[in-house]
């Protein structure tokens, strides 16, 4: 198993964190990887080992520095990384094994996991985010679960064969997130697999509860229903369904709004109201007893944040 591997991490400048990243793939249980680092401006205060390469890119968004790193990455597979996360040992070496296994397996990815270090509302963000409960089929990025194919996967925790960037698509530059989801849909129009491995991990800073997380999830709404719009009329309604959150809720406010016309309807409503508000009352109590009233605040927040930037995205141009 000597694939080489090019780790890509794009950051806007060379922190603390990023650092920390980069030392920790120097330490990974495999031989054969380089490390391409892609800050804004160079930056001559590190000095880290022969694998790093270090590339200016200007101030543009992640997507284009992936691109960049790509066009300058000689491994045949291109890993990529947020800047503030770092991979476990075996990420490269448990990755390899499951991409050489089938041709048909182009992209691999596995649970971007909280790390143990993160403050209260750090992990409070972790906590909804792994809740199947609260995230639907979404938590498994967030948690250690089974194997299996996924439509998308983020490129935190991300591993691409290079000949799908040669072949298929690049990484469309004018997103802030949702870069990824555009990739892995091209993959699979192409009748190739994503791969989902519980142990390909990785270990990715929260944004902290609230503000900081909400916002990052309204982002994510909002670019995913960008990135829909990119694709044909077919191809849309079948992926839309796949965001269960935009959905839902917009199944339930025509309910709500038909039930004022329809009086049958309105014990539906209140029925899945109360079911849905009891849902999240005892997983929150389930998640964490001595701050269940954060994580019911939280959830909460967390649909209404990926439903009003799904809604901007829609009705709003790039």
């Amino acid at each position: 198993m000597n694939v080489k591997v090019s780790i890509i991490i794009p950051t806007k400048k060379i922190d603390e964190e990023t650092k920390k990243c980069i030392e920790e793939c120097e330490k990974l249980n495999y031989n054969n990887f380089e490390i391409i680092v892609l800050p804004d401006e160079n930056d001559k205060n590190f000095n880290f080992s022969s694998k790093v390469k270090i590339i200016p890119t200007g101030k543009v968004f992640p997507s284009i520095k992936k691109n960049i790193g790509i066009k300058f990455a000689n491994g045949e597979i291109c890993a990529f990384l947020d800047s503030d996360a770092y991979p476990d040992r075996n990420w490269l070496k448990n990755a390899v094994l499951h991409l050489t296994k089938n041709e048909k397996i182009v992209a691999i990815g596995g649970p971007n996991l909280t790390p143990e270090n993160s403050d209260l509302f750090e992990q409070l963000s972790g906590l909804i985010l792994s809740s199947f409960v609260f995230m639907g089929k979404f938590a498994s990025r967030y948690r250690t679960y089974k194997q299996y194919y996924p439509v998308e996967l983020p490129s935190c925790n991300l591993l691409i064969k290079k000949e799908v960037f040669e072949n298929i698509t690049y990484f469309p530059g004018e997103y802030l997130t949702a870069e990824d989801a555009y990739v892995c849909f091209k993959i699979q129009e192409k009748d190739k697999l994503i791969m989902y491995a519980p142990d390909v991990i990785v270990f990715h800073k929260r944004r902290k509860l609230f503000l900081p997380f909400f916002k990052q999830i309204f982002n994510y709404g909002r670019d995913k229903s960008w990135v829909l719009k990119k694709l044909n009329i077919k191809e849309r309604v079948k992926k839309i369904c796949y965001y269960t959150i935009p959905f839902l809720i917009t199944l339930f406010l025509i309910l709500f709004v038909l039930s004022f016309w329809l009086k049958f309807l309105k014990k539906l409503v209140l029925i899945l109201f109360l079911t849905y508000f009891f849902l999240i009352f005892f997983e929150s109590l389930r998640k964490g007893k001595k701050n269940f009233i954060f994580l019911i605040v939280g959830a909460i927040g967390t649909h209404i944040s990926y439903y009003m930037g799904f809604l901007y995205g829609l009705f709003k141009k790039r």
